[in-house]
């Protein structure tokens, strides 16, 4: 519990120090990037495609983005996936999908410990297992969806209405 409490401490935004030269960590903190820069990178390229004229493809770094439609006739088709096979598809045209999840990168076979945490608590979250974000924008779509997995339902449900976006969560054994 002390080593917990003594990890929470550098568990900070504060603690990230940026310019346009470096980023610096104080505190003897660390951070990943995978909530967020993901979904950065698959904007900057659906934006670069744009710009040469493309109208109609499929991007993915880890993020997805369906510009315009599939062969120019109808939405493209994404696949959701959780745990236990439980999947379900979406059409998606001009927008974004991002997944989090804790089958993702998991410490232990249960999925109970994993990647992403509740910085309330130090622990792994796990409100949901699986939550993924449709969104104009894949950076909002990542960080949102990132984290959603330690928000209730009805948080999730105010964030998706303030920010027009559309979430998908696993509960029982379907995506609602």
């Amino acid at each position: 519990k002390d080593e917990l409490n003594n990890v929470l401490k550098l568990v900070n935004w504060r603690n990230v120090a940026a310019n346009k030269r470096q980023v610096t960590l104080r505190n003897n903190a660390s951070i990943t990037l995978n909530g967020i820069a993901q979904g950065y990178i698959t904007d900057q390229v659906v934006a670069f495609l744009k710009t040469k004229g493309v109208k109609d493809t499929l991007v993915d770094f880890g993020e997805n983005y369906a510009l315009g439609q599939y062969k120019s006739k109808r939405a493209w088709k994404i696949m959701l996936q959780g745990q236990n096979d439980i999947t379900k598809i979406i059409d998606l045209k001009n927008k974004a999908v991002a997944s989090s999840s804790s089958f993702g990168t998991a410490f232990e076979n249960t999925y109970t410990y994993h990647h992403i945490f509740d910085t309330k608590t130090g622990l792994s979250s796990n409100n949901h297992k699986t939550v993924s974000i449709v969104s104009d924008h894949a950076w909002l779509a990542d960080a949102i969806s990132t984290s959603c997995l330690s928000m209730s339902e009805k948080k999730i449900k105010q964030i998706c209405n303030k920010f027009n976006l559309d979430a998908y969560i696993i509960k029982g054994q379907n995506f609602i």
